[in-house]
This record gives structure tokens, sequence and C-alpha cells, in this order.
């Protein structure tokens, strides 16, 4: 990884840290709001909006994007990956209802528990 994309992966992980959520624009995926980013060798991990539900047990997800990623205009970040496009968005109102998310603060459930479990999928988590 480069050292420029490093900058770009630490800051969106203290972004995440700090609270921000993000929307992670997949190729493959669609739209998914990301409860926690982290940064990791690989490139970035990250827990889906509402991972910690009970309801989602046995559901996928905790994620790793293998990627360089680079800051872009406006918050946003573009990722470059095998997986072809991916974009990485701040979560704003127009997101928020095309995801038909409730109003109000969401919950990102516990850091460190999504950490834990994001590490299990790649090697050299930060925080």
């Amino acid at each position: 990884m480069t050292t420029a994309s490093r900058r770009a992966v630490d800051e969106l992980a203290a972004r995440s840290a700090a609270g921000e959520w993000f929307v992670i624009d997949h190729a493959i995926g669609g739209l998914r709001p990301a409860a926690h980013i982290f940064a990791c060798r690989e490139g970035i991990a990250f827990a889906d909006g509402g991972w910690e539900d009970p309801n989602t047990i046995g559901q996928h997800t905790m994620h790793v994007i293998k990627c360089k990623v680079g800051a872009a205009a406006g918050g946003r970040f573009a990722v470059d990956g095998p997986d072809g496009h991916t974009r990485i968005l701040p979560l704003d109102a127009e997101l928020s209802r095309r995801l038909h998310l409730p109003d109000g603060p969401l919950d990102q459930g516990p850091r460190e528990l999504a950490r834990h479990h994001c590490g299990d999928l790649c090697t050299g988590i930060g925080p």
C-alpha cells in the first residue's frame, strides 16, 4: 500500500472511530451502510450497519476489501481494488433515505467487538 493510500485509510478509520457513518458503494454489493471501518494490511475492513442485531446472526455482516484507498473531494474516498469500481461516501440525508434508514442517530454497536470480528478476516487490523 502506498503512503498516500495508507494516509487515506487512516483518515477513514479515524473518522469512523469518531462516530461518522459511511456508505460503501460497491460494484457487486451495491450501497451498504458501514457502522465501523478499520484499516488493515489488505486495505479496509468494515461492519455493516446493524451487525450486532440478534436477527443478523449467521449473516455475512463483516467484510474486507483488498484495495488501495484514495481521498476524493467532498469527504469521499475512491477505492482501487479487484472488485471493480467502489466508492466510500459519508452518510448524508439523501443516502439515508435511499437506504430506508431510521431518522435520528444510528447505533453503531461496540467498536472493539466489531474490530475483533473484522480482525478474524484480515491481518494487521488497526484501531
